[in-house]
């Protein structure tokens, strides 16, 4: 038997994910040319920022493809970077109510990226999702209102902006083309951060070093998303840049929030955090408290856990924990028929969150779409509440509803016993005397039972369900498999193994849910895998949990993530122990 019996920090479990789309270049030049050839004569600007974000990501790759170990100069990036900067210029141009500046640059956009085809450029992409666009809500429009603000209180002198990969690279390029609109010169260049997240480095060829010591600017604009938690990414920036002998008051940061940094777990971040002058636009200012978001009337504000004011859970089971930082920004509007808006994110994904809420809502699981616009996606505010523990008819709705996502969702990729395997034996390295030698069999018990994957629900928690009237609804149906957590795209074993997890069902339970399941899906090997997944699943949320309620420490949602990880490690070792009886 092999033994769990290592201490390990939740930061080392398995808990965030990657986005990683895979192109070839040929393809995503050719699908953004024929994008802009479909374009009308005034794009609306919500297309020009989609085009912006989806843009961004390509380079952000390009770059990548082309410094895979250390950032540098070369003829290749400067292409890349051109077309950027037209993208750019027709985004702030078209904020501004410029169309016919806006057409230009568009045009001028389609000429470059059409010269990109002809030049050596990586053969293939690895697509990065920029984070901050996809699930934070951080918008170009807040940099074009903070470069603004830079070139009213700078009156002379050049600008290097440096981007950092991935958001950072086109956000560089659209504070930068907001002070030449301003009148004054600015130029991009991005970098890559490496290393370990809480420590991360910047590596520079000479070629690059010799550009940014030489430029002449006299200010360094650091463009990034950030800080995250532990700023050590705008560090390694503002690092290389003092090691190229740049004065501390010359660099100036350009992240989307500021705040006083004493939170930020890196001490080089907390440092550079203090050391260097910042430039913000909040998105409240600019969105919201303006409305241009919601135009005129109230909205509540609903973000980072304040939807639980509006939400009749259980007595017994009371609100449930959150991570603020994690929750999607989402407002609700009373006025007239109630809608509530939620951040689903710009460019192709926006569009795949729309459209997957359209296919729910004609199914009958989830609230009518109003539409998409800004990135918030608003549908009908569902009145109710979620149905009491073991309601009538709720298993055969819940089974209903997977078989649904299953048919409906699935891709073309067979899951992976060895991607679900190792988050078991991860995150369950840190629960003493937990037996790994028992995922190893039922990894073999489910291997060779093919499923594929499936755009998941990832949610299958008991508040997440509503009772309207005589429905039974599901919320928050959208993204959880495309978000920036563990586990994407699953089995849908994963999201049975989820609603037996999560509303405890006993033995007789589990086993009507998973066998009405089986009837309405045709998934005849469910059984067979999951106990397996379920192991992985609750690995996943212990290690969730444990991540909650490390960073939230002394707080009520701290205390509740610490039930919950008590809660999902003994849930954890009765599956890792072999007693588990079988539905």
């Amino acid at each position: 038997m092999t033994f769990a019996n290592q201490t390990m920090s939740p930061s080392q479990m398995r808990v965030y994910a990657d986005r990683v789309l895979r192109l070839t270049t040929a393809e995503a030049l050719d699908g953004v040319l024929r994008r802009l050839d479909r374009m009308p004569l005034n794009p609306a600007h919500d297309a020009i920022r989609d085009l912006l974000v989806d843009w961004g990501e390509l380079e952000s790759a390009a770059a990548d493809g082309l410094c895979p170990d250390a950032d540098e100069e070369g003829p290749e990036l400067a292409w890349w970077r051109s077309a950027s900067d037209a993208v750019a210029e027709a985004a702030c141009a078209s904020w501004e109510g410029d169309a016919s500046g806006c057409r230009g640059s568009l045009a001028l956009a389609r000429q470059r990226i059409a010269r990109l085809a002809d030049i050596d450029v990586p053969g293939r992409l690895l697509v990065r999702t920029a984070e901050g666009f996809a699930y934070y809500a951080v918008t170009p429009e807040q940099y074009i209102a903070a470069a603004r603000t830079f070139a009213r209180t700078r009156t002379h002198g050049s600008v290097m902006c440096v981007g950092l990969r991935t958001i950072g690279s086109i956000l560089a390029h659209v504070v930068a083309a907001t002070l030449r609109r301003s009148g004054m010169p600015a130029s991009v260049r991005s970098v890559r951060p490496r290393g370990d997240p809480f420590d991360r480095r910047l590596s520079m060829g000479p070629a690059l070093s010799k550009v940014l010591a030489t430029c002449g600017s006299a200010y360094f604009a650091i463009v990034d998303e950030g800080p995250g938690q532990s700023g050590s990414s705008l560090a390694a920036a503002a690092e290389a840049l003092a090691a190229l002998d740049v004065e501390p008051a010359r660099v100036v940061f350009f992240p989307s929030q500021d705040g006083p940094g004493s939170a930020l777990r890196s001490p080089r971040g907390r440092a550079a955090w203090q050391r260097h002058p910042k430039v913000t636009a909040t998105f409240d200012d600019l969105w919201v408290r303006s409305g241009r978001l919601f135009g005129a009337g109230a909205v509540e504000d609903l973000s980072a856990g304040a939807w639980r004011r509006t939400h009749a859970a259980t007595p017994a089971a009371g609100a449930p924990p959150v991570h603020p930082q994690h929750e999607r920004r989402k407002y609700l509007r009373r006025h007239g028929t109630a809608s509530i808006a939620r951040f689903v994110g710009f460019g192709r994904r926006g569009a795949a969150m729309h459209e997957r809420a359209l296919a729910l809502h004609d199914a009958g699981f989830g609230a009518k779409p109003r539409g998409l616009a800004h990135g918030f996606l608003e549908q009908d505010w569902i009145p109710g509440r979620p149905p009491a523990p073991m309601a009538p008819g709720l298993l055969n709705r819940m089974a209903e509803y997977l078989a649904f996502v299953g048919r409906t969702f699935a891709t073309d990729e067979p899951e992976s016993i060895e991607d679900l395997h190792e988050t078991i034996t991860t995150n369950a390295a840190s629960i003493r005397d937990v037996d790994l030698g028992a995922a190893d069999a039922l990894a073999a018990e489910a291997r060779g039972c093919e499923a594929p994957r499936v755009r998941v629900d990832g949610r299958m928690l008991p508040h997440e369900w509503i009772q309207a009237d005589t429905r039974m609804l599901k919320v928050d149906a959208l993204d959880h498999h495309d978000d920036h957590f563990w586990p994407g795209c699953r089995d849908i074993g994963w999201d049975v193994a989820g609603a037996i997890v999560e509303f405890q069902l006993d033995r007789a339970q589990a086993g009507y849910f998973v066998r009405r399941y089986r009837r309405m899906s045709g998934d005849r090997t469910i059984a067979l895998r999951l106990p397996f997944v379920e192991a992985a699943y609750v690995a996943y949320r212990f290690g969730y949990a444990s991540l909650a309620a490390d960073a939230l420490g002394d707080s009520p949602d701290g205390h509740g993530f610490r039930n919950l990880k008590e809660r999902y490690r003994r849930s954890l070792a009765t599956r890792l122990s072999g007693t588990l009886q079988r539905v």
